[in-house]
């Protein structure tokens, strides 16, 4: 396959990632496409402006203290640059960009009507494949929508971002505050007047609170929507290649977690295999899968948070979850999320008639907060643990009839002298035929 043909994939996968709210892969596509312009696109969309001035240096190929040796069009960039770190917060970058380039302090901003670099590489429109109407797709990381740069083709910053007349020079064209409202629904990608154009990626009103995981996107976002062509083709190019759990990668982030299951079965990757399963709800295959995930793996306390979960909803508790699960919770939550999980883990031991178990792990959720009110409820609940007795570990009543011994006599016969030995030893030896 041609690298030509390589870079239209990705560039259509980043348009359809992007689309469906996915900004952070996006990004990476577009850096992979090379299109670090769209990328850039999506940070200040974002409003991550630190991130976008350090990949327009990036590109740029100088440091901040070695800005000044670039000309023309790639100053004014980097100017940009030092203004997306300066809105980042970042001024102490912003001031050694600025600094190097010879601007004096205080000294009015370059008028640009937008943060987006003219020099950075660009791409031409590329078709992206619109959600169905009915559905309301995920937003770009915080949910803004992004409006057309006039001056630079393929680049969005936001609505807030566009010409402002301003007393002071230094602000034309730059957001006056951090505070980036939504806009209207806009075109994601610029196309001539005779193309239609896709929705914007808009927030969805009909979210309910809480339906949306730290990355923006909706509950059900793997299994809500199936491949398009694009996607096909690189899981097609990828299969072929013989790189099938990248392959299962790019079926489970598309939707199509059948393909993705079976895939990552078949290269031994348990942890992805276990997760897809849970994903489709198929919790008995999906534990066989999680207890397989080694001690080691980066993802082995997350499997484990899933094996929690499956146990109390297949109310099965055995040696072999005991097992993972104690190794688990040797040591104390690493994090507050993870709270909930050593919570219903100690219900699983005390449903299953193990308190000193469920003592354990509720032990181990006082250390990390000693004020958490549930766990010491359910500490408090517990029975008390039972105290051992010293001497005889089995009551004489309990012990086989010739194992009792009376008082004052002995157990086993007294051992024979060496010398009766020796001759006892002697009367039974077996006699030599004399020739």
């Amino acid at each position: 396959m041609s690298g030509e043909r390589v870079r239209e994939i990705r560039l259509q996968t980043a348009r359809e990632l992007e689309q469906r709210g996915f900004a952070d892969k996006a990004i990476d596509q577009y850096k992979k496409a090379g299109a670090p312009g769209e990328a850039v696109r999506l940070l200040v969309g974002a409003e991550r402006y630190v991130e976008a001035g350090t990949l327009m240096l990036e590109t740029l190929g100088v440091s901040p203290d070695d800005a000044g040796r670039l000309e023309g069009r790639s100053r004014a960039a980097a100017e940009k640059a030092a203004r997306c770190f300066e809105l980042g917060g970042d001024t102490e970058t912003a001031a050694r960009v600025r600094r190097a380039l010879g601007a004096p302090e205080g000294a009015a901003r370059a008028a640009h009507p937008s943060i987006a670099p003219d020099v950075l590489p660009q791409t031409e429109p590329v078709p992206s494949i619109a959600p169905p109407a009915a559905s309301s797709p995920p937003s770009v990381a915080r949910g803004h929508a992004v409006s057309p740069s006039p001056s630079s083709p393929g680049m969005r910053v936001p609505e807030s971002t566009r010409p402002v007349v301003s007393s002071s020079p230094s602000m034309v064209g730059i957001p006056a505050a951090r505070s980036i409202a939504p806009s209207p629904a806009r075109p994601s990608t610029p196309a001539p007047a005779s193309q239609p154009r896709a929705p914007s990626i808009t927030p969805s009103a009909s979210r309910a609170p809480g339906s949306a995981d730290k990355w923006g996107r909706a509950s059900g976002w793997r299994g809500g929507a199936q491949g398009s062509g694009a996607t096909d083709e690189m899981i097609r190019q990828l299969l072929e290649q013989g790189k099938k759990n990248a392959a299962a990668r790019v079926a489970w982030d598309s939707g199509r977690l059948e393909d993705a299951a079976q895939w990552f079965a078949e290269s031994g990757l348990d942890y992805e295999s276990g997760a897809v399963l849970y994903d489709l709800g198929r919790h008995a295959e999906a534990m066989e899968a999680l207890l397989r995930v080694s001690p080691d793996h980066k993802r082995h306390r997350v499997a484990c948070t899933k094996l929690v979960d499956i146990a109390s909803k297949l109310g099965r508790f055995d040696f072999e979850l005991d097992r993972v699960l104690t190794q688990f919770a040797k040591a104390p939550p690493i994090e507050p999320t993870e709270v909930p999980t050593y919570l219903t883990l100690a219900e699983l031991y005390a449903r299953n008639g193990f308190a000193d178990g469920a003592r354990r792990v509720l032990e181990q959720v006082l250390s990390f907060d000693a004020s958490h009110e549930q766990a010491r409820a359910a500490l408090d609940a517990l029975p008390p643990a039972a105290q051992p007795k010293r001497g005889t570990s089995i009551p004489p009543a309990r012990m086989p009839a010739r194992a009792i011994v009376a008082p004052g006599t002995r157990a086993l016969p007294a051992l024979p002298t060496l010398e009766a030995f020796v001759a006892e030893a002697k009367k039974h030896a077996p006699r030599r035929d004399s020739r």
